[in-house]
């Protein structure tokens, strides 16, 4: 019974404030709990952090543009990042680009923060800037004589800068006629250069290029290529140092490297001693006969005059090969 008292006496005062109040409004009275105008009613405080994204990709060629761009639904404050584990760098901005120039893999880590103070989830992100390269290939001459080796050399450089790329291996290679050959290599020293020394008794003109093959963070790159060409190398003719007039002479001598069997790739080239002067009688083909390591030359002929003769053997160039001369002369007496 007391509690039904007390529920009626409850109702009843609310009634009374409720009349109260809409007789103040009807009476024009400023109503206490009106909200001022163009006032925002704020039931809660902002808790939701902005939102921060990256328009990183996995790799770039020379350079990266990366963009840092944060959204709210009030506004943001700051972004935050570090690149590289390198110091935290904060810009109170919602929009943040920078240029990446070094070559390698980089970390970035970022975070935004909006006016009320919520950040945003630390997130991190990687990407590769590549670097394109270039080879330039020499050797140290193009026309070595028989048996002399041939130093090739070969710098990788950036395209970007022209600076050298230290610590890197560079392959040597020949054409063989279908594809190309890796005979040696090399690790490139701070200047960027390798190089190689060819074998000896390079027999027959060759086609030489250097190539770098693909090494994070470098892209690979092939040089122009570049001909070694050698000198044949001939012996001094031999003959008899006294032959007739009338008698064939027989000469012969030494040709390297290998060529080929009844082929005449060397001429013996002779002269007369007439007044005081040598003068040139033309040259004689010779043949050439394989042997082991090397070939023969033989050349028959009879001297068209008698007096003192002196001989010497040429190599004209070839495809293969450059021309080279004996180094001495053989003297005969026609009697």
């Amino acid at each position: 019974m007391e509690r039904q008292l007390g529920l009626v006496a409850l109702v009843a005062v609310l009634t009374a404030l409720t009349l109260f109040l809409f007789s103040l409004i009807d009476m024009g009275e400023a109503n206490p709990f009106a909200t001022p105008a163009g006032a925002q009613v704020s039931l809660l405080q902002d808790a939701i952090p902005p939102t921060l994204t990256c328009n990183a990709v996995a790799n770039y060629t020379n350079s990266a543009s990366i963009n840092l761009d944060a959204v709210d639904d009030g506004s943001v404050a700051s972004i935050s990042y570090r690149l590289d584990g390198a110091a935290v760098v904060t810009v109170t901005v919602d929009s943040v680009g920078f240029l990446i120039t070094t070559e390698g893999t980089h970390t970035l880590s970022g975070w935004a923060t909006d006016d009320e103070g919520n950040s945003s989830q630390q997130q991190t992100w990687a990407f590769t800037v590549w670097r394109t390269t270039k080879l330039s290939f020499s050797r140290s001459e193009a026309y070595p004589s028989y048996g002399k080796r041939v130093r090739l050399t070969a710098v990788l450089r950036r395209t970007t800068d022209n600076t050298g790329i230290r610590g890197r291996r560079v392959y040597f290679q020949r054409w063989t006629g279908s594809a190309w050959t890796t005979v040696g290599s090399d690790v490139t020293n701070s200047s960027g250069i390798a190089t190689m020394t060819t074998m000896p008794y390079q027999y027959a003109k060759t086609t030489y290029r250097a190539r770098f093959a693909t090494s994070r963070p470098f892209k690979a790159s092939s040089s122009a290529s570049a001909v070694v060409k050698p000198h044949a190398w001939v012996s001094v003719p031999i003959a008899n140092s006294d032959v007739l007039l009338a008698s064939t002479a027989s000469i012969y001598g030494k040709l390297k490297p290998r060529h080929p069997m009844r082929t005449y790739p060397v001429r013996v080239y002779l002269w007369r001693y007439e007044s005081g002067g040598w003068h040139g009688y033309g040259y004689k083909p010779a043949m050439c006969h394989d042997l082991l390591t090397y070939s023969s030359y033989t050349s028959y002929f009879k001297f068209a005059k008698r007096g003192t003769w002196r001989l010497r053997a040429y190599h004209p160039a070839d495809a293969l090969h450059a021309s080279d001369w004996s180094n001495g002369y053989e003297y005969v007496r026609v009697h």
